[in-house]
């Protein structure tokens, strides 16, 4: 059996003032499968991504990407990978075409191969018309489809996307969703982290929820469907949301 694309054994995290990020968080990703992270606000979700990226440090904990374990000194795999962060950094005083074709470059592919992929992801974003506007200029949207297209501009293995959908048109949405699913089918990997159920019910293969950073199950989508049918809920949502809070459906405002 192939070993997954991403492995973490005891992640934790803890900011100032004792706010445990995350504790104990064990996580699986297997190749050729879109998971959710699926989690309330708060919950440990961009904290992960952000130790995947190396950009926030953890306390302890052992992560395995492509079959090596990397530490705060790791780079390489980055080439590998392509992440949308939910607070990206742009060098705003690009315009997108410039930024996409800098971000070519630091991928290392040829400047025939960026400008043909350049091509093809402006014209799927509907970036277009923007493309020669300074990135300082875009609106959410425009700035989330940009994150989008540098991600996946070189080919990435492992795609990590923290809440990819906010700010996007129901257009670039199912653009993006379609993409995935064949990246997928091309034997990539995909981890989408959110809050939002409805965005991720029909979209991934597999669920891990977080609740105050740790994973209380991951479970593929056809198991969780058997849960709900067994235990006769409602629908996915309440199903999450009976692990995330036991007490949920029993809470009403006093005066209602």
């Amino acid at each position: 059996m192939e070993n997954p694309i991403l492995k973490t054994f005891s992640l934790s995290k803890t900011y100032k003032k004792d706010v445990v990020a995350l504790s104990g968080f064990n996580l699986v990703l297997k190749r050729g499968t879109i998971l959710g992270l699926l989690g309330p606000n708060g919950a440990g979700k961009s904290t992960f991504v952000n130790i995947l990226v190396n950009i926030v440090k953890r306390d302890s904990g052992e992560i395995y990407l492509f079959d090596e374990e990397i530490n705060e000194k790791s780079y390489k795999y980055k080439s590998k990978c392509g992440f949308v962060l939910e607070k990206p950094v742009y060098i705003e005083k690009l315009t997108i075409l410039e930024y996409l074709e800098f971000a070519g470059k630091m991928y290392g592919l040829s400047g025939e191969e960026t400008d043909e992929r350049i091509v093809e992801l402006v014209d799927i974003f509907e970036l277009g018309y923007k493309k020669d506007k300074w990135i300082e200029s875009c609106s959410k949207g425009m700035k989330k489809k940009v994150s989008i297209a540098t991600a996946l501009l070189h080919n990435p293995q492992l795609l990590v996307l923290d809440e990819p959908f906010s700010d996007l048109d129901l257009v670039a949405l199912g653009r993006i969703k379609d993409i995935m699913h064949k990246a997928k089918d091309n034997g990539k990997a995909i981890l989408i982290a959110s809050h939002n159920i409805q965005e991720l019910e029909n979209v991934c293969d597999e669920f891990a929820i977080i609740k105050d950073g740790k994973i209380l199950f991951q479970q593929s989508f056809r198991e969780i469907r058997k849960e709900i049918e067994k235990r006769n809920l409602d629908n996915f949502e309440n199903f999450v949301y009976r692990h995330i809070d036991k007490d949920r459906f029993e809470k009403s405002l006093s005066w209602l």
